[in-house]
């Protein structure tokens, strides 16, 4: 009823309410007395009971896993990601009857306690309507989903996702790189699962290119494939090398052998792999372009391959989107409605 009467609305006394929905008084007021507690309600003396100015106002908790802020060389997408996500929320708020809290999380090795006390509070209490989780943990996605709320994740586990399409990113790089004459394409990828040994052959963005090799009844090259390890924090940061350090050190290795050796193509799935590799390639004396074709990830608004991009091929994500699509989605789960879909993917854009 508060619903439908809206803001500021004034109910009926308490003997018609009692007659409405076939109650009594004693149920009636303990009814309530509990929309009063959760402020949709509030009472005038002698005037009656009135609905809520804020009936229709939402809040949205926005949590992001800090331990992302503790790598070394971190790329700019993070925090790029963070200052959109309160801009999109302030541009929200100037149209919308919604408010969102900010919630740098730590991850713990509590299974059962992997959110902060006040987080944990604030849901149980049910002042939040809706949370947009970026790269959350397991513990904390799981309780996150036993809580019914609707939320949104990204780089996280969860019921309704939002991810970046790497396979379709490392298909339009294959298919371009074959376009421009490469036939040995090699793809370089970050290691996403946190593990010592991991077999790129898994990952959709080795599949995808795989598939347009396949379809050309092009020759696949295992051997060009690599995996470099997540720059994770540990006790002695100096020990972590960043991904632009990895890229560095695997192009130096890479192109320091016969070409017959090396491929001619190269797929690399991070723009600070890329960064890395460009410096070294330079001190050895390789250009992009004349001596291999490069088709790389970016970001869009990202600064890292700044001057380098007209010799490469480059695929960009934009971080814009991927916030408003996360927005888009949640209010679509605090509506009543359901995506189409549980992951929704973003394509690359060809930048050039």
């Amino acid at each position: 009823m508060a619903q439908e009467l809206g803001p500021e609305a004034r109910l009926p006394p308490v003997r018609e309410m009692c007659e409405l929905f076939s109650t009594s008084r004693v149920t009636l007021r303990e009814a309530l007395a509990l929309l009063f507690t959760e402020q949709i309600l509030y009472s005038k003396a002698r005037e009656g009971i009135f609905v809520s100015p804020r009936i229709r106002h939402k809040s949205i908790a926005v949590l992001f896993d800090a331990s992302i802020f503790t790598m070394r060389g971190l790329s700019p997408f993070w925090s790029s990601l963070w200052v959109l996500f309160t801009q999109e929320a302030l541009r929200r708020q100037q149209f919308k009857e919604e408010t969102c809290s900010f919630h740098h999380i730590m991850p713990t090795a509590d299974f059962f306690h992997s959110l902060p006390e006040p987080i944990i509070q604030m849901f149980l209490e049910q002042r939040v309507h809706g949370v947009l989780a970026v790269g959350l943990g397991t513990p904390s996605s799981e309780w996150l989903l036993k809580q019914a709320l609707p939320c949104i994740s990204f780089a996280a586990g969860g019921h309704w996702i939002v991810k970046l399409d790497m396979a379709a990113l490392t298909r339009q790089a294959t298919q371009a790189l074959v376009e421009q004459g490469c036939r040995r394409i090699g793809i370089w990828q970050q290691n996403l699962q946190r593990i010592i040994y991991e077999d790129i052959t898994t990952y959709e963005t080795f599949q995808g290119m795989k598939e347009v090799l396949e379809e050309k009844n092009m020759h696949l090259y295992p051997q060009f494939a690599r995996i470099l390890q997540l720059p994770l924090a540990t006790n002695n940061p100096h020990k972590a090398m960043t991904f632009q350090e990895q890229g560095y050190q695997l192009a130096k290795d890479v192109f320091s052998r016969p070409p017959e050796e090396r491929p001619d193509g190269l797929i690399i799935c991070d723009e600070m792999l890329t960064d890395g590799a460009l410096v070294a390639m330079q001190q050895m004396g390789i250009e992009p372009e004349r001596d291999i074709k490069i088709a790389t990830h970016a970001n869009m608004y990202s600064p890292i391959l700044f001057g380098h991009t007209a010799r490469m091929l480059v695929f960009e994500f934009d971080p814009l989107e991927l916030v408003q699509t996360m927005f888009s989605l949640l209010d679509m789960l605090m509506s009543g409605q359901k995506p189409t879909t549980r992951v929704i993917n973003l394509l690359p854009r060809y930048a050039q």
